[in-house]
């Protein structure tokens, strides 16, 4: 039996679905106006040529945090164009806990303060994956670099200007560089066959977890001036190694900073 309202004659049952209907209309345009302010734009954004396929904060990152110049600046980019002051000495020098080549004693056997805790952190999450590293070199005094770089010199003649570097232009003197290897495995010591290791392809995809980067990589020896090291870590801060491992970049990339002069070429012979 209907029922009368004013007069009027209704069906409750059809009252209640109209409403419900209603309701459901009212939010399928809610959801419709979401979707066109939030989902759409970003979806679009997304698909853009040239889009970053990892989007970062890189727009709002703070590239003067710290000096690129003072050599005692976590960020300091030192290369074939930017010199270390003569005879330049890192004054926190430490020997970091974690396997060594040679003895403590050894020049090069220690790194900066700020970075032996996190090379530390990274030694043992690469022991926890199953790798086992060894520090082969941190710091290097200018006169030492000297040594190594006559002794390239020597063995790779004109080679040599992309193997290694020229005393006073080279990042092991800030302290901040390392160059690792497999624990006690001289199969690879610093040779390009490093990369095929499994410890390499850790250090690759897991360094900017710990502040490091892959100082001179795959395919930048323009960039760099250097052929590709995947056995140098560079110590830059968990924050700055994270933007440049998600956005591909060098330091001289992201910095806009020259390394090389203008008309030179890095060519590997």
């Amino acid at each position: 039996m209907g029922r009368t309202f004013h007069g009027l004659s209704f069906q409750p049952k059809y009252i209640t679905v109209r409403l419900l209907k209603r309701e459901w209309k009212t939010c399928g345009e809610m959801w419709a106006v979401l979707f066109l302010i939030v989902v759409l734009p970003v979806a679009m954004a997304q698909n853009l040529p040239g889009g970053n396929e990892n989007p970062s904060a890189s727009a709002l990152f703070n590239k003067s945090e710290f000096s690129l110049d003072d050599p005692a600046s976590l960020w300091v980019i030192v290369n074939k164009m930017r010199r270390l002051p003569a005879g330049y000495v890192p004054a926190d020098l430490v020997v970091p806990h974690v396997r060594l080549q040679l003895s403590p004693k050894a020049e090069r056997m220690h790194v900066r303060q700020v970075a032996a805790g996190p090379l530390q952190d990274l030694f043992a999450a690469a022991h926890q994956a199953g790798f086992n590293l060894e520090l082969l070199s941190g710091y290097r005094s200018e006169a030492y670099q000297k040594k190594i770089y006559d002794k390239y010199v020597k063995k790779l003649k004109a080679r040599a200007a992309i193997a290694s570097a020229q005393p006073g232009y080279s990042e092991h003197q800030t302290g901040l560089a390392v160059d690792l290897d497999r624990n006690r495995d001289l199969r690879c010591l610093a040779m390009p066959c490093f990369a095929a290791m499994p410890e390499a392809k850790w250090l690759a995809e897991h360094a900017h977890e710990f502040g490091f980067i892959i100082r001179y990589e795959k395919d930048k020896e323009s960039v760099t001036g250097y052929e590709y090291e995947p056995w140098h870590l560079r110590y830059v801060g968990k924050e700055l190694a994270t933007e440049l491992f998600l956005n591909h970049q060098t330091m001289e990339e992201f910095f806009g900073i020259a390394s090389m002069p203008k008309n030179a070429v890095a060519a590997i012979p």
